[in-house]
Parts: structure tokens; C-alpha cells; sequence
């Protein structure tokens, strides 16, 4: 069972990933 600190992380991390992948994805095209 995770915490809600591990939760907030994890999801942190993968909204990041994901804002980046996506300014990534603009600026190549």
C-alpha cells in the first residue's frame, strides 16, 4: 500500500513526463 505522499510524487512525475513529452512533440513539428 502506497501513501498519498508516493501517490502525489508518482503522479508529479508523470504529468511532468507527459507536459514534456507533449512540448517536445510541438516544438519537433
Amino acid at each position: 500500500m502506497t501513501t498519498s505522499g508516493e501517490f502525489e510524487i508518482k503522479k508529479t512525475i508523470t504529468f511532468a513526463m507527459l507536459h514534456f513529452t507533449v512540448a517536445f512533440t510541438v516544438a519537433y513539428l
